[in-house]
């Protein structure tokens, strides 16, 4: 069984739905692994794994908020027909989940070196 090559975005607006597809997969994968971690850790590190949880998937959804926000006003510009542009200022996300990765390791490191003192 062979798959259909995938097809290069053939406009601003297929390309922009590409992104956001793409927003929203990251989106998804931050909110799963907040609940997993949260689900298998809680009785290791108790509620601050819960809270960390929670924050992983209030992070998702502003992620996903945003991207499909984004995406939203490119459909309704070119709707118009003015020029779409792009997926704008993905700074925030790429912001956000950064520093929720940053603080992921960091307390990652600090129960390592915890570990390793005691």
């Amino acid at each position: 069984m062979s798959l259909a090559p995938a097809r290069e975005p053939t406009g601003p607006v297929d390309a922009a739905t590409l992104t956001v597809l793409a927003w929203r997969r990251t989106a998804l994968r931050v909110a799963v692994g907040a609940v997993v971690a949260a689900r298998l850790l809680t009785s290791e590190f108790g509620g601050a794994v819960v809270v960390a949880g929670l924050v992983g998937v209030a992070i998702a959804l502003t992620v996903h908020a945003s991207a499909s926000a984004a995406y939203l006003r490119i459909v309704k510009r070119a709707s118009r027909g003015e020029s779409p542009g792009g997926i704008a200022r993905p700074g925030i996300r790429i912001g956000a989940l950064a520093g929720f990765t940053l603080a992921v390791g960091l307390a990652g490191l600090a129960w390592v070196a915890l570990q390793a003192g005691g």
